[in-house]
């Protein structure tokens, strides 16, 4: 999973990620831990260093420190980040999945891209629309129905992805662009 527009500074793991190579990915991931250490690095490359270390230490199968790392991105997203919340909770959820917590990847892919709201108690709940959900957090939720053991479910989730991704073609050869694609215009 890549980020739209990733900074260039992030580009070298994403590569190595890309091409299996483990040795270049221990040396970026260095590099990227020392960056985001500094006082210089913005909140929001901050963020998105926190993000790919987590997808970094998945494919390593450190998947302790990835957790770790992405429970320190999830707490810490500044508000001009919020575009980012969504893929560091599919990353949540694929560490929850990794290690076989299925009731916890299914909270977390269940709240992405939709907007939790406490009412009044502290009872949260959740406003989610089907048109709101990314292709990526539909393939995860499917993947969870199958851990799960419920194939009805991931059989829908799958013809929904399919769905999803047949919008989202028709959108662009008509010229249509989502609210993301209109933003970095």
């Amino acid at each position: 999973i890549y980020m739209r527009n990733s900074h260039p500074f992030l580009l070298p793991l994403q590569r190595d990620i890309q091409a299996g190579n483990n040795a270049g990915i221990e040396f970026q991931l260095n590099v990227l831990l020392k960056k985001a250490a500094s006082y210089e690095t913005k909140a929001r490359l901050k963020t998105e260093i926190y993000l790919e270390v987590v997808k970094a230490l998945r494919v390593l199968n450190r998947t302790a420190e990835a957790h770790n790392f992405a429970e320190i991105a999830s707490s810490n997203i500044p508000a001009d980040c919020l575009d980012i919340l969504a893929e560091v909770n599919r990353m949540r959820a694929l560490l929850a999945l990794d290690r076989a917590d299925i009731a916890t990847a299914r909270h977390i892919i269940d709240s992405t891209d939709g907007m939790e709201m406490v009412i009044d108690g502290g009872i949260s709940h959740i406003d989610r629309r089907p048109q709101d959900v990314q292709p990526e957090t539909i393939l995860i939720s499917c993947e969870i129905a199958l851990a799960e053991g419920n194939y009805e479910l991931a059989k829908t989730e799958y013809n929904n992805l399919v769905d999803k991704i047949a919008e989202q073609k028709k959108e662009l050869s008509q010229g249509r662009l989502g609210p993301l694609e209109k933003k970095q215009k």
